[in-house]
């Protein structure tokens, strides 16, 4: 029978304990056999909180600030993976603080265990924002090839996608933290992002890392993720990452749209997935005037919110990594 621990990376204000407690519920529901959460610089007693509500069906992680999601996720896989309490066939279920497992999680992956011989992880389907099974047809690593957030004109114009093997069985080239699936003993081979991510696409160089040694990422419907609040990258009408930076009122939020340009950046050139400058500086030039052109509306807020923009697109290109104090999340 299989058994897995979880791991939930959780932080902010007391106005996130409700989800949290909820996460960490689903997880036992589901039949985790212990959860770890990695307090992220959290700014309320989350030590009385899990006592009071789990008792010792769950262990602490605690950083006293908030180092950012690539030393939150990679601080907790270490942690799990040093327990010698946990074995190394157990599997480790990677959480955020606002997602809930769907039931038969346990049951539906023993069975898909069952179905495959390759070396893998698997990555949950998100209800409601997951299209990955809309066709039947999975991208291929050139599909990002010369890309900068996912874009490029070439994949635009001419998708670079192949038929799915197996339609219920996805292959993924990116997967986010929450909802990813492994068995402990394949943290023996990975090398971990550095925490110089700091927040965004740390995942993103996690799989890529995944894909050197050969490990393949798949994806079920049978295994499911619900979410319990909106990705910062879509407000209720569902408007997207660029139109939400450009038309916010306040600079409060404008940091996650810059760590993003700024470590995809960083991404895409320091794993050799630039196979052509001019191309991609073509297609960097692309993103950013049509951001500009559809979402700026030619203010003077939107003229320094390009700037900042360009300032990100610099400082991944040079490498300049790391929390940027100027950048507000």
């Amino acid at each position: 029978m299989i058994e897995f621990v979880a791991l939930v990376v959780t932080y902010g204000t007391v106005k996130r304990k409700e989800n949290l407690i909820s996460t960490i519920q689903s997880a036992l529901t589901q039949g985790a056999n212990k959860v770890f959460v990695l307090s992220n610089g959290v700014q309320y007693d989350i030590d009385l909180v899990l006592t009071s509500e789990f008792n010792n069906k769950v262990q602490l992680i605690k950083y006293e600030e908030n180092l950012g999601s690539a030393a939150g996720f990679t601080g907790g896989l270490r942690e799990i993976f040093n327990c010698k309490e946990i074995s190394d066939d157990t599997f480790i279920l990677i959480l955020d603080d606002d997602v809930n497992v769907e039931p038969n999680f346990l049951t539906n992956l023993t069975n898909l265990e069952k179905s495959q011989s390759n070396t893998h992880v698997w990555s949950m389907l998100r209800l409601g924002r997951d299209h990955t099974f809309d066709d039947k047809t999975d991208k291929s690593i050139n599909y990002y090839f010369n890309s900068i957030a996912g874009f490029t004109l070439k994949s635009r114009l001419f998708p670079l996608k192949k038929e799915r093997e197996n339609p219920s069985i996805a292959k993924m080239i990116f997967a986010p933290w929450a909802g990813i699936v492994l068995q402990k003993k394949l943290l023996k081979d990975i090398v971990l992002p550095t925490s110089d991510y700091f927040v965004y696409e740390d995942d993103s160089q996690f799989c890529l890392n995944l894909r050197k040694k050969n490990i393949q990422i798949l994806k079920s419907n049978s295994l499911l993720l619900s979410e319990i609040s909106n990705s910062w990258f879509e407000d209720k009408n569902k408007n997207s990452g660029y139109k939400i930076f450009y038309e916010s009122k306040n600079d409060d939020q404008l940091g996650r749209f810059l760590y993003m340009i700024r470590n995809n950046v960083y991404l895409i050139r320091e794993n050799k997935l630039v196979t052509n400058n001019l191309v991609y500086i073509f297609n960097i030039l692309i993103f950013v005037v049509f951001g500009f052109l559809t979402y700026g509306n030619f203010h003077f807020k939107s003229f320094e919110r390009l700037k900042l923009i360009i300032g990100a697109i610099n400082d991944g290109w040079q490498g300049k990594l790391g929390k940027n104090v100027k950048w507000k999340l």
